[in-house]
């Protein structure tokens, strides 16, 4: 049992994790106050925190490390392998390492555009071929 030095309860009910002196429901409170108090610094912190651990782990999952990415990068340009752009999105600051889902094989890098739209088209070449014929007619 300890005592809260914010609302002078005592409680076994705290945070173990950061082994903050604070109870839960005072920490909570205090932290949805930070958060509304600082919502572009709060923000851009997760960004940056998601970011880095999305590349990290795609680089690790797919692909045997940093070095190839950045190769694969070079052959390419630094451009979408389909559309030949660079990755404009604000929320996919890379290109995504595309790859078959059933062998594993890296295929190349993609935009975030391209990527999403042969994941809609499941990768399936008949209705990629449908689509072409549609939009040639």
């Amino acid at each position: 049992m300890r005592t809260c030095p914010s609302c002078k309860e005592t409680s076994d009910n705290w945070y173990k994790k950061w082994r903050c002196s604070y109870c839960i429901t005072c920490w909570r409170n205090y932290s949805k106050r930070y958060r509304e108090a600082h919502v572009d610094i709060v923000r851009e912190t997760n960004r940056r925190s998601w970011a880095k651990n999305e590349d990290q782990r795609n680089t690790e999952r797919k692909f045997g490390g940093r070095s190839l990415y950045l190769e694969l990068l070079e052959q390419q340009n630094g451009v979408c392998k389909i559309c030949k752009n660079p990755e404009r999105s604000n929320r996919y600051r890379r290109l995504c390492v595309d790859h078959c889902h059933t062998t594993n094989k890296i295929r190349g890098l993609l935009c975030s555009n391209c990527n999403r739209a042969l994941g809609l088209f499941k990768d399936n070449y008949e209705v990629l071929q449908a689509a072409v014929e549609y939009l040639c007619a």
